[in-house]
């Protein structure tokens, strides 16, 4: 299959599952999310929508790669990507022990293949599960998320 669109979306876009049990900052940069403490849940999900071709040249593309920007600090951890079709979620991956600053490159923290790739018909969505620190608050920054969609 070949390259036929990569989508892109800024950081600003992300939104949190549960507002109240984080705090957001949108700057030029991106959107940072700051959580902690004991009452927090175990996993807190961010949404990441992304320009979705449908149909390209008269072909329906599949979707390829995501890539998602993002920079932890102290015990921040990306522990889930999934990705949605519209309301169904059609991969996961799952138990990742991810943190850095993985904001501003792609590397193997921030980039998934998806094998085989996979048609998306409705709208892609992607998820990202974050744990945070219990005893401090600890953030997440989000500064781009991305797609790449093939064709035959």
């Amino acid at each position: 299959m070949t390259l036929k669109a990569a989508m892109w979306v800024h950081g600003t876009i992300v939104q949190a599952e549960t507002p109240t049990s984080s705090a957001s900052v949108r700057t030029g940069g991106g959107t940072e999310f700051t959580a902690g403490g004991p009452s927090l849940p175990p996993v807190l999900w961010f949404h990441i929508p992304i320009p979705t071709p449908v149909i390209l040249d008269g072909v329906r593309p599949e979707l390829g790669k995501v890539l998602v920007l993002y920079k932890t600090t102290l015990a921040t951890t990306v522990k889930s990507i999934h990705i949605y079709d519209g309301p169904t979620k059609v991969w996961a991956l799952d138990s990742l022990d991810l943190r850095g600053d993985h904001s501003a490159e792609l590397d193997e923290s921030n980039t998934w293949i998806i094998e085989p790739s996979i048609p998306i018909r409705f709208g892609l969505g992607i998820s990202v599960g974050v744990t945070f620190s219990f005893d401090t608050p600890s953030s997440i920054l989000f500064t781009s998320a991305g797609a790449d969609f093939l064709t035959s």
